[in-house]
């Protein structure tokens, strides 16, 4: 706007008199003034609601009523907009003027303490707003630059070298120079001006839809090709999986043939032999080679069918064009209705599902009493947690009334305390049931029932694994015992229990000190194992260390791992200690491979009357007897820490010759491309310009900086090392680098349109305008780069026709680029193309590769 202009939306706007009801910010350079203007009786004029626009934006900077709606408050609110409204809020504006012809805006407002001077300075470069007290000192401002002493407590002088009052031709300026510009529509010069600039904005915006859609246009097409030619090179790798069938079928046909510990089975027609896993009969070896057939023959099905799909999307994708990326683009820039918010749609406060029950939460008093009044009912149950904020929840059971948990539960202290990292752990393991053993002192088989998890609970800072009752002691509480008949039947009832579960539910474990409970009435009790395995791993090292690590032994799986963990129980009944132990995980794991009895063996073993008898009777040892032990046990301690001395150390010793030899890679370059000469070193002056244009095809920017002096063709060199970044992002992102060479390209036919982008140059030509001693080269070549912006290009890929001079100097060592200067830039020809069927994808995906 010029000055005749922001006069004249003055002149009509008259503001004085007018309230600042409210401020918005639109945008980084916007700002909107509600304003309400009362009427005058005595002229006839109603009062009347105003909407203020002032824009700060570079080559947009105006001032006007618009007709745009006012916008909602939203949060968080931005720093100037929390300042206008604090200080000019609901104040009166006493005059508005520009200063002279300086497109400088002056309002004053408020009264007293409170009068404030808002200056809206509308120049093109420096547009600003600035809030000051009646001494200039500024309060706050739109744009904070210190440069320009435009931050609050600096001091704002508009009128420095103006005078005031002074007509615009005293200043020497023209006065018709600027004049209100014909703009098209209806209404007074602010609703044109409105119109005007909505329009501007609207073609704007179509043109930054424009260029996004085809952004979006070029990344699908360059994504479906390439993943058309991953998925022809993924079929091509997956062959041979017919194999697979053959050699299950050759097995379970040479089934009474094989030994149960052969590794290999020699292949009848004289081909490679088939692998076997020994101790694995022959139908579980063929059984294993029918399921991986199986699953690679799905995974080509798969891939067959993901190609059909990609190359029908290439067709309609080629068919379609840009227009459904533009109607998107368009669509996602346009302001969407406002929805209802969440907290509407689900109810109020926040819900959590535990166990079958609904918990509704109220976190802030609005939040409760929105509960208290649309989703609570009269009988539900409301309570108040202690020392938690806004803690009133309400309980409903599967979303109806109902009593809570009228049987007693069973709380087992799990190990971590109640925070909210070991919360969210455990929140995410699925619910899993345990097992209830019983009848195991009868001679039949025992019974197993599913004990029902019901899930954790908080008590005094404890995390608690909650189910139904049941009395009695766990494995670590009754090994503590002393010597007793009960505890005899309870290691014979654990391992008739362990081979019950082994054999009926596929149990595999853990077996450890706080997940077997010992019942009074004879069950067994074991807890839910993937509840419990999620508990170990937020369990602190010791507490892990006591209740796990010295039941477990790292080479054992299955009924082997039951098996051991048995044995350590029986070992720690008889010997009063348990048999491995340490203060680190890896000291427990270091453990012995003699045998173990299985589960069957120590039913049997322990099932004799003599040895209950003997565990009955057995009190603690001697004290000659546990220094023995002690002894044995410190002596294997020792030979064990000298073989496995050198075992430690020598990865240590491996790491530090590691690094060392990390930073001397790093060191070496460095150190030797400091002290070594420039590549261009004992080359004539027309080979440097020559390795100048040619390091631009291999994306290697060191020979270009030795060839160059100052700035000479450092746009060149850093649009180079950018499109080397670009390349290396996508290699390491992808897979697969997107950047291809122009010379590489050139070799492949010069393919319209590749899947690929295009760096580098092409049919280079250079010429002799001057010799030595100042010699000037001209170079002509074709740059071809995805990075085109001043031009349009005519081919595809991007490319433009280049005309170069140079001037090269001598340094007394070696010849550099003095300077250089673009002569001409211009786009490549249609022609320089060789014409090439790019109508599929095939002889894309072929460059690709």
């Amino acid at each position: 706007m010029n000055w005749r202009e922001i006069d004249q939306v003055l002149t009509e706007l008259r503001l004085p008199g007018a309230f600042i009801r409210d401020v918005a910010q639109t945008d980084a350079a916007t700002l909107l003034f509600a304003l309400h203007r009362p009427g005058d009786r005595q002229r006839g004029i109603g009062p009347a609601r105003i909407t203020l626009l002032c824009s700060f934006a570079a080559g947009a900077s105006r001032l006007h009523r618009t007709t745009a709606p006012f916008p909602a408050r939203r949060v968080p609110t931005p720093r100037f907009v929390s300042f206008l409204r604090a200080h000019l809020g609901n104040s009166r504006i006493d005059s508005a003027l520009q200063l002279a012809t300086e497109r400088i805006v002056r309002i004053r407002c408020g009264a007293g303490a409170r009068r404030r001077i808002v200056w809206f300075r509308l120049w093109s470069g420096a547009s600003n707003c600035l809030v000051t007290d009646e001494r200039g000192i500024i309060l706050d401002a739109l744009f904070r630059r210190p440069q320009r002493s435009e931050v609050a407590g600096g001091r704002f002088d508009p009128c420095a070298g103006l005078a005031l009052g002074r007509a615009p031709t005293a200043r020497g300026a023209d006065p018709d120079r600027y004049q209100l510009r014909p703009l098209d529509g209806d209404g007074d010069y602010n609703a044109r001006l409105d119109a005007h600039y909505r329009a501007r904005e609207r073609i704007e915006q179509g043109m930054r839809d424009a260029h996004t859609a085809g952004l979006r246009f070029e990344g699908e097409r360059q994504r479906i090709a390439t993943r058309i030619v991953r998925l022809r090179a993924a079929l091509n790798r997956a062959t041979g999986y017919e194999t697979l069938r053959a050699a299950g079928q050759t097995i379970l046909a040479n089934a009474h043939l094989i030994d149960r510990t052969a590794t290999r089975l020699a292949a009848p027609d004289g081909g490679d032999p088939i692998p076997l896993f020994p101790r694995w009969s022959p139908a579980d070896n063929a059984r294993r080679y029918f399921l991986e057939y199986r699953r690679q023959r799905a995974a080509v099905e798969r891939l067959q069918t993901e190609l059909a799909e990609m190359r029908s999307r290439w067709e309609v994708f080629r068919a379609q064009g840009h227009g459904p990326f533009l109607e998107a683009v368009a669509a996602a820039s346009t302001p969407a209705p406002r929805r209802p918010s969440r907290a509407a749609a689900i109810g109020p406060g926040s819900r959590y599902h535990s166990a079958g029950w609904v918990l509704c939460v109220g976190r802030s008093a609005s939040a409760n009493d929105a509960i208290l009044r649309h989703a609570a009912r009269g009988n539900d149950y409301w309570f108040h947690c202690r020392d938690h904020p806004g803690a009133h929840y309400e309980p409903t059971w599967n979303g109806h009334c109902g009593s809570i948990w009228t049987r007693a539960l069973l709380g087992i202290p799990a190990g971590p305390r109640h925070n909210q990292y070991s919360l969210a752990q455990l929140g995410a393991v699925a619910q899993s049931d345990g097992w209830i053993v019983s009848d195991c002192d009868a001679e039949h088989p025992p019974t197993i029932e599913v004990w029902r998890f019901a899930g954790y609970r908080h008590y005094q800072e404890q995390v608690y694994v909650v189910g139904p009752w049941v009395d009695g002691v766990t494995l670590d509480g009754a090994l503590a015992e002393p010597p007793s008949r009960t505890r005899s039947r309870r290691l014979l009832r654990l391992a008739r229990a362990l081979q019950a579960l082994a054999e009926r539910v596929d149990f595999t474990g853990p077996v450890q000190g706080d997940a077997v409970i010992f019942a009074d009435d004879g069950r067994l009790l074991f807890l839910p194992p993937t509840v419990m395995e999620r508990l170990n791993g937020v369990k602190s090292p010791a507490e892990r260390l006591a209740r796990v690590e010295r039941y477990l032994h790292p080479h054992r799986q299955g009924p082997d791992q039951l098996a051991f963990a048995l044995g350590v129980a029986v070992y720690r009944v008889l010997c009063g200690r348990y048999p491995f132990d340490g203060d680190s995980e890896e000291d427990i794991h270091d453990r012995g491979t003699a045998a173990v009895p299985t589960l069957s063996a120590w039913s049997g073993l322990l099932g004799g009357r003599a040895a209950a008898d003997a565990l009955a009777e057995l009190g603690d040892p001697p004290p000659e007897t546990l220094s023995a032990v002690q002894s044995e046990t410190e002596q294997a301690e020792r030979r064990f820490a000298r073989n496995r001395f050198f075992s430690r150390n020598w990865r240590r010793l491996l790491g530090w010759g590691a690094g060392a030899a990390v930073a001397l890679a790093i060191l070496v370059p460095i150190v030797g491309r400091a002290l070594a000469p420039p590549v261009t070193r004992g080359l004539e002056a027309a080979e440097v310009v020559e390795l100048f244009y040619e390091s631009i095809n291999t994306m290697d920017t060191e020979p270009m900086e030795d060839a160059v002096e100052g700035d000479a063709g450092r746009g060149l060199i850093n649009e180079t090392l950018h499109m080397f970044l670009e390349s290396r992002m996508a290699l390491a992102n992808r897979g697969g680098s997107r950047v291809v060479s122009a010379p590489e390209w050139d070799g492949l036919g010069r393919l319209e349109d590749p899947p690929f982008r295009v760096y580098g140059v092409t049919d280079l030509e250079i010429h002799v305008e001057q010799r030595q001693p100042q010699p000037v080269f001209r170079a002509r070549y074709y740059f071809w780069t995805p990075n085109l912006e001043d031009m349009v290009s005519e081919t595809e890929p991007p490319g433009a026709l280049v005309t170069e001079r140079l001037w090269l100097r001598w340094s007394g060592k070696d010849w550099a680029i003095e300077r250089l200067e673009s002569i001409d830039r211009e786009p490549i020809p249609a022609s320089a193309l060789e014409a090439e069927d790019a109508s599929g994808a095939e002889g894309q995906e072929g460059a690709a590769n």
